[in-house]
């Protein structure tokens, strides 16, 4: 079986971010007018995001990031911490406080996870990014698709 180097995927991932952002607003079921009207600009103004001509601004990621788009999966081909969970949801003040309690659920998360990295040594980072690796190539070895050829 090949070995899996998590750190060539990454970079081929992260090269085709236009890519995943319209992954994303396919995953949520949207067009280009309307994921672009949720992120503050034009279908236009989409299209040339998607195209790799221009780049969004601030207000555009917090914006799609609000209905469920994984910003840091687009920017980094890496999916965050419970994205599989966040999907478009139905307009309604129920559906909106869903997304909200989830993307604060989220943020809460991030936070922990800083402050305990934060408080390790940089010799225990360094292992703790070890066994990160380490479980980020077992798992791209076990989800190979020729894994089971």
């Amino acid at each position: 079986m090949p070995k899996i180097n998590v750190f060539e995927q990454v970079n081929a991932k992260f090269m085709s971010a236009r890519g995943r952002l319209q992954e994303e607003r396919k995953r949520l079921g949207l067009n280009q007018t309307e994921f672009g009207a949720i992120g503050g600009v034009s279908r236009r103004t989409q299209l040339s995001y998607e195209a790799n001509e221009s780049s969004p601004n601030i207000k555009y990621w917090e914006s799609i990031a609000k209905i469920g788009a994984d910003v840091q999966y687009i920017l980094t081909g890496l999916h965050s911490v419970n994205a599989d969970r966040i999907r478009l949801l139905p307009a309604s003040t129920e559906s909106a406080n869903t997304i909200t309690q989830e993307i604060d659920a989220r943020i809460r998360e991030k936070k922990i996870w800083d402050e305990l990295f934060g408080l390790l040594n940089p010799e225990d980072r360094g292992r703790l990014m070890e066994i990160a690796v380490t479980l980020a190539e077992a798992n791209a070895v076990m989800n190979h698709p020729d894994r089971n050829k």
